[in-house]
């Protein structure tokens, strides 16, 4: 089950940084306990139930994840949807959905909507 997805709109425009561990690549995804960046399997988490503290810096495409808070730091991003974790972030160029956290960000250029959190832009 893909628990984070990270698309970047260049292969070097950015990282991830995932646990305070920072990845490189164009495509960085965390299925199951996998991290796999553009298509192969880098490491493995080792913890079970661990909180995911993701923090992205560069052009984001599109950024998915079912739990975890998404942190952008000095980046932009397309699209940006979580399940269950709080997007914090300067500029998203689309849309940003989450179903339980809150949305802050200084401009969303496309539609917002929480089920469960709050939603604030400057």
């Amino acid at each position: 089950m893909n628990i984070f997805t990270a698309l970047f709109k260049k292969p070097t425009d950015g990282s991830v940084t995932i646990n305070g561990v920072k990845i490189q690549g164009r495509n960085v995804t965390i299925n199951g306990n996998e991290i796999i960046v553009d298509g192969k399997v880098q490491q493995e988490l080792t913890e079970k139930n661990i909180t995911l503290n993701i923090q992205v810096s560069g052009d984001i495409q599109e950024i998915s994840t079912t739990a975890g808070d998404v942190i952008l730091n000095n980046s932009t991003a397309t699209n940006i949807k979580t399940v269950s974790g709080s997007v914090h972030c300067i500029e998203v160029q689309g849309n940003v959905t989450t179903i339980s956290g809150k949305v802050t960000s200084n401009t969303i250029k496309g539609s917002v909507s929480t089920i469960s959190g709050k939603i604030s832009t400057n």
